[in-house]
């Protein structure tokens, strides 16, 4: 019986549990970029929703929603509070490929771990530009860096700012 007990244990642990973060971050917009939000980790798992892109009148400028990354898993992110630009909750919480994400971390300093005591993978005057949101831990994300003559760099970084007209005020990295 005690083994029982302790198998139930190990398997209603989640394995999401592992890896969760606080990450602001937005949907891909654009005229015709349709992001769903899935049920699931997988493409073929049922949509609930798709993320509610902003249209700016002044400027004409399509926004995507906002929301929370708080897992990334094989290429997909979990998240949370979607909401429109007005900040009125649009969608429900569930999976987006991380290729239909945009994150902007605001910081000039990338790390070897979500340390800021580790080694500097990379460094530049400039908010880096993520292609890629790969993996996720509290604050702080790792994103790959398209660098230079092509090279790129997986680095841990955190002051990501969801706001893809302007820089957010009071969010800084590193």
């Amino acid at each position: 019986m005690r083994h029982a007990i302790l198998l139930c244990l190990a398997f209603a642990t989640p394995a999401s549990a592992q890896g969760t973060c606080n990450i602001s971050a937005s949907a891909k917009a654009g005229q015709f970029v349709r992001v769903p939000i899935h049920e699931a980790p997988s493409a073929t798992s049922d949509v609930l929703e798709i993320a509610p892109p902003y249209r700016d009148e002044a400027s004409g400028a399509i926004y995507g929603a906002r929301f929370v990354v708080t897992e990334v898993r094989a290429g997909w992110a979990y998240v949370t509070g979607v909401t429109d630009w007005s900040g009125t909750v649009q969608g429900p919480d569930g999976w987006i490929g991380a290729v239909n994400i945009v994150v902007q971390p605001q910081t000039t300093r990338g790390f070897a771990v979500a340390s800021a005591a580790s080694k500097v993978v990379w460094e530049g005057q400039d908010w880096p530009k993520a292609e890629a949101l790969v993996e996720c831990k509290d604050d702080w994300g790792k994103i790959l860096i398209l660098g230079s003559g092509g090279a790129s760099v997986n680095a841990w970084v955190r002051g990501f700012c969801n706001d893809q007209s302007a820089p957010c005020d009071g969010v800084t990295g590193d």
